[in-house]
């Protein structure tokens, strides 16, 4: 039975949905800034954050700043409102943790002078660069009742060492990025983009440039892994860099587009996208030269890993075939460990350097890969084959990835590059075998879980959409084959003209039956995974 199903699209759910809230803060519609970050602590609590642009209640009153004001709202496992506070002024929140006890840290980029806030009206005052650019970064601590802990910042500085009278144009931009954090072990780690000089506490990190034609300079990213101590926002380490081997490189552009990371235990797995002729990936065990193609407009992208274990470092490189490329849409968006698997899901638009088998379709696709924790190595490759629409004036975008036992789903949209406006929204689910099918046309902007609940953003016409999930550990992620004239509530499947329904199991023995019916339910069936056959239409369920 299975060979005569029609294994058309998956659609997800994440558990039992437990509740959902429209949050909105905007009076402005332009002003709206999607995709912000969310997390879910080990109690259950979701943690959420976003723009806002006029005075609003979430428990507590939140005042408005100016139109770039940002929010951190924490909801309890029920849907209850407990507390929001602000960080006012320009900025932009890009990342959010929770630790054991319940603490929240946000980081973000911002402007000029910030204040954060808390829930009792303590206000910091932060300031940034001299010239006012938003390349200076923050990281707020909050306690779990939304009191504010302390504020550390990063403030880069120009390079003057690289200026000299052989000079003639400089274009300088330092800035410090952050874009994941996660708390454990007492410590919190984050991944960051950086140019020029960054200190963080007696950490000192110095950025690379770009030498043109020997008298134009332009500065060149590094990205590192960084960790700090929890308590106190200090003693901060550098665990993995990767940069341009030469402090000046001659005519490209060397080194990381993309970074990310995962912790698992005491086990720190890093996720870098490299570009360029010869670069060094610095860990705490030593250096290591990576040397990649870069000729005549060709060039290779790697994806780089490194496995970090106290003093023990173990590192792989998947290399790509060098190849002209117009935009590069080669990054690692998601990365988690669980059950022995490291899983890496983003984008890529050249042979998949994971997997140099597996190609894109059109501008790029979505992919995921399986690779197995203890050594690195691949064990699968799997990518969306969607085809998103013009060619490069349209790409795909991963907003989240969830692993429930063997199944990994993946959300994200295809936009237009030009404004950023979603045309189609993106889920796909991939099996154990990496075997990856395309579901339900759901929009899921962020998502984030503590591997039991699971708490989704989306948005609509300038509001917040919050939902939430539980028992994820015991529904699993369940998946219906989304086809025309089917649908599903709970166990309850319904089909659009009336049929013979059958129900079969994977070994093709039939379990249940209704004659000329528009529906059917699985109540009373043992948890598992079923075909269901109405007249020509054919489903594969999981309950």
């Amino acid at each position: 039975m299975m060979a005569l199903a029609t294994m058309v699209s998956n659609a997800q759910n994440f558990g039992t949905k437990a509740w959902s809230d429209n949050l909105s803060t905007m009076e402005v519609p332009a002003n709206f800034l999607r995709s912000t970050p969310v997390t879910v602590d080990n109690e259950g609590n979701a943690i959420v954050t976003g723009r806002y642009d006029m005075d609003f209640t979430f428990n507590n009153d939140v005042a408005r700043g100016t139109d770039a004001d940002n929010f951190i709202a924490k909801y309890d496992k029920s849907g209850k409102k407990l507390w929001a506070v602000a960080v006012q002024a320009e900025n932009t929140i890009t990342a959010i943790t929770t630790d054991s006890e319940g603490n929240v840290y946000v980081a973000g980029n911002f402007a000029q002078t910030v204040n954060v806030t808390d829930v009792k009206g303590k206000t910091e005052t932060i300031t940034g660069m001299a010239d006012k650019t938003s390349g200076a970064c923050f990281i707020a601590k909050y306690n779990k009742n939304g009191e504010l802990q302390m504020v550390k910042t990063v403030l880069p500085e120009a390079d003057q060492s690289v200026i000299t009278d052989d000079i003639l144009w400089a274009q300088q931009e330092p800035s410090f990025h952050v874009n994941k954090i996660v708390a454990a072990n007492g410590k919190l780690y984050l991944s960051a983009t950086y140019k020029e000089i960054c200190k963080i506490g007696d950490l000192t990190l110095s950025g690379k440039f770009v030498n043109s034609e020997g008298w134009m300079l332009a500065d060149a990213p590094s990205a590192s892994v960084i960790s700090l101590d929890a308590e106190a926002l200090d003693n901060a380490k550098e665990l993995v860099t990767l940069s341009a081997k030469e402090k000046m490189t001659a005519e490209s552009i060397y080194g990381p587009e993309d970074i990310n990371f995962t912790v698992d235990g005491t086990v720190i797995y890093v996720g870098l996208v490299a570009k360029g002729k010869e670069m060094t990936l610095k860990t705490v065990k030593g250096e290591e030269n990576i040397s990649l193609a870069y000729e005549a407009g060709a060039q290779e992208h790697a994806f780089v890993l490194a496995k970090i274990n106290g003093n023990d470092v173990t590192t792989k490189v998947y290399n790509t075939q060098a190849a002209e490329a117009s935009f590069s849409w080669n990054y690692m968006d998601e990365m988690v460990c669980k059950n022995g698997k490291l899983y890496v899901a983003g984008t890529f638009n050249e042979a998949n350097p994971f997997d140099n088998t597996v190609t894109f379709n059109k501008n790029c696709d979505i992919y995921v890969a399986a690779l197995n924790a203890n050594d690195l190595s691949k064990s699968w490759v799997a990518a969306s084959g969607f085809d998103e629409g013009e060619t490069n004036k349209t790409a795909e975008v991963v907003t989240g990835m969830a692993v429930n036992g063997d199944n990994v789903i993946v959300t994200g949209w295809a936009e237009t590059t030009d404004d950023h406006v979603v045309s189609t929204p993106l889920t796909f689910t991939v099996d154990a075998n990496g075997h990856i099918t395309q579901g339900e046309e759901t929009l899921v902007t962020a998502m984030a879980t503590n591997g039991t609940n699971v708490l989704t953003e989306s948005d609509k016409d300038g509001v917040y959409i919050y939902t939430y999930y539980t028992n994820t550990s015991e529904t699993g992620i369940k998946q219906l084959v989304k086809a025309e004239g089917i649908s599903r509530q709970g166990d309850v499947l319904s089909f659009a003209k009336a049929a013979d329904i059958n129900v079969y199991a994977v070994n093709g023995t039939c379990v249940k039956a209704e004659k000329n019916a528009t529906s059917i339910s699985l109540e009373g069936l043992a948890k598992g995974v079923y075909v269901v056959k109405a007249g020509d239409k054919s489903v594969k369920v999981a309950k």
